[in-house]
């Protein structure tokens, strides 16, 4: 039960920097929504789960009593990038993955839009399974985009990238796209899935992890794993999904057969 909202879990963080409990408080539901509250595995919400960040206090540097302290920023910085490996960990250390997908859209006219397009495409089983195969089936992909629930989305303006590989604009596949490119692009075990909506300008908001010249961007990533060797594929058991909500949102999942 690995899904957004936390996750099947226990994790601790503790760090000596002085802070004020209202300032600490605050910390930790922002760091785990940057990281554990990313976390989807198989669609269902954990009954139990903990994210723990502790302060000893013990440091001598000044006391961090608002989020507009000066320290803040830096910070919150050192502790997502904590939390964030070890939120991609849980899925890094599936048995058998093969691949890492990042799937980064922007260009939306909000965050819920490029957020809501990224865990479409990430969350599609048949996504998932052409990366497993590592066939560049760009329908599949473009099918998610189009029900991912964006009202009045422009598919004229969209472009769609395997990693530097554009494969779609201006409605269509692009003319200089190659399906040699595509193959290549999808053997490798990490591989970026990019969407440009061209709908908009919205931004990530400041922060420690935002660059200020970036437009929003949604990030899923997904790690496939392979069968046993000789066994036979009989369905699919569950598929793990990560999500960083930092200047992107990036989901990541691990396909499990059985």
């Amino acid at each position: 039960m690995i899904h957004p909202n936390m996750a099947t879990m226990l994790g601790f963080i503790a760090t000596d920097a002085a802070i004020t409990r209202p300032v600490l408080e605050q910390l930790v539901k922002e760091v785990a929504d940057l990281s554990f509250n990313c976390i989807s595995v198989d669609g269902d919400t954990s009954t139990n789960d903990s994210f723990i960040l502790m302060s000893t206090g013990q440091s001598q540097a000044p006391l961090i009593d608002s989020n507009q302290h000066p320290a803040y920023a830096t910070l919150k910085a050192a502790l997502v990038d904590v939390a964030t490996e070890l939120a991609q960990a849980i899925v890094r250390d599936g048995e058998g993955a093969t691949k890492f997908i990042t799937v980064t859209v922007e260009g939306g006219r909000s965050v819920s839009e490029c957020k809501d397009v990224a865990y479409a495409i990430a969350r599609s089983p048949l996504v998932k399974t052409a990366f497993f195969a590592s066939d560049p089936n760009l329908g599949r992909l473009l099918c998610a985009i189009g029900y991912a629930g964006v009202n009045d989305l422009d598919v004229d303006r969209m472009e769609l990238y395997l990693d530097d590989v554009l494969v779609a604009a201006n409605g269509g596949r692009h003319p200089d796209y190659q399906e040699e490119d595509g193959q290549r692009v999808m053997a490798k075990p990490e591989i970026t899935v990019r969407v440009v909506l061209n709908r908009g300008e919205a931004r990530p908001p400041s922060g420690p992890a935002t660059s200020p010249t970036t437009t929003l961007k949604s990030t899923p990533t997904t790690a496939v794993e392979r069968p046993p060797s000789g066994k036979p594929v009989k369905r699919l058991a569950s598929a793990n999904l990560f999500v960083v909500l930092r200047a992107c949102k990036t989901v990541s999942g691990a396909l499990k057969w059985q």
